[in-house]
């Protein structure tokens, strides 16, 4: 079975801009910005079609869907309510943000229903009424080909969902804490650690002291080489935010944005050159400002 993907969806924004209802939970957004609300638009699209095109242009299929409504400033970043897996399902999740779960679009669902064949399982919103979220591959760092699932514990991700979502996947959870600047939990598990095929980007110091080791000697478990990421790059660059993908060539790329990749220190470059073909590094300057997301979160991996 494929354990990176070769086909991604994405979703244009038509109102990109600042969520006020996420920002409680998400230290990475910047609300200054001294730009209008026409400007941070236009440039988010700019970005989003650069983006899409380099993936293009490096034999990796997109998808590429516009947001259905005006009313969802994050539409255009989808893993966080929808994953599909290699078993065919296709889960939506519950999302903290009434906005966030606005961008349940039924056009894309029906479209991967009918041209993926996908089982569509939409049981684990129902938690969005008891105030428990678990929110896609923003919470949930999955290991294919292991069938384990790491996640940051956050008002985002709750642990009773993750025990659902375990029983639904068949996947381990390894759950524990990380935390942001200001020493509040983590948002999303995506911000501070990747899994690829045969590494990890990891930011281990942001993980709670008494998580560390047990973190670090489960993912060690898997066989992956351990790349180390400075706080500072998780804070301040979104280094961990990356995503592996393929072509139909078999070439392997590490996704990550320019202001990422301009971060990794020689050896770090290195130690990934080790495992991809290339890193493909668009600059999302807009999006991972204004948003407080960048390169891994807009993308929805289609097995």
């Amino acid at each position: 079975m494929a354990r990176i993907c070769d086909t991604v969806l994405l979703v244009e924004p038509v109102n990109f801009g600042f969520n006020q209802q996420t920002e409680a939970s998400n230290s990475f957004q910047q609300k200054e910005h001294g730009f209008s609300a026409e400007e941070i638009q236009q440039k988010a699209l700019q970005e989003f079609r650069a983006f899409v095109q380099l993936l293009r242009d490096h034999g990796i299929t997109v998808l590429d869907f516009q947001a259905h409504s005006d009313q969802t400033p994050d539409s255009i970043f989808p893993n966080n309510w929808f994953c599909t897996d290699q078993h065919g399902v296709l889960l939506t999740f519950p999302m903290a943000a009434e906005n966030r779960r606005a961008e349940r679009d039924l056009k894309i669902i029906s479209f991967l229903e009918q041209e993926y064949k996908y089982r569509v399982d939409r049981l684990l919103e129902d938690y969005e009424k008891s105030g428990r979220y678990l929110e896609g591959t923003g919470s949930l760092i999955i290991d294919h080909e292991k069938n384990v699932a790491f996640a940051a514990l956050s008002p985002r991700t709750n642990f009773d969902v993750l025990e659902i979502y375990s029983q639904k996947s068949g996947n381990e959870i390894v759950a524990f804490q990380a935390l942001g600047p200001a020493g509040e939990l983590i948002y999303h598990t995506n911000v501070m650690l990747c899994i690829a095929d045969s590494f990890v980007l990891i930011g281990l110091d942001t993980i709670a002291p008494n998580d560390r080791e047990r973190v670090k000697n489960k993912l060690e478990s898997l066989g992956k080489e351990l790349i180390l990421l400075s706080n500072e790059q998780i804070y301040r660059h979104f280094t961990g935010n990356a995503l592996q993908l393929q072509n139909k060539q078999g070439e392997k790329f590490l996704v990550m944005s320019q202001k990422a990749k301009s971060s990794l220190t020689q050896i770090q470059l290195e130690q990934i050159a080790r495992h991809n073909n290339l890193i493909l590094a668009p600059d999302l300057e807009t999006i991972e400002t204004i948003g407080g997301g960048s390169a891994r979160c807009m993308l929805a991996e289609i097995f």
